[in-house]
């Protein structure tokens, strides 16, 4: 169970991680 929360815990953090990147990409062309 524990090992199962962490890789649900890391795979979200990429998730997040990447739509922070989208965003400051979006926002450097839109600048």
């Amino acid at each position: 169970m524990n090992d199962l929360g962490n890789m649900i815990i890391k795979s979200v953090n990429t998730i997040l991680n990447e739509r922070l990147k989208g965003l400051r990409n979006c926002r450097k062309i839109i600048a």
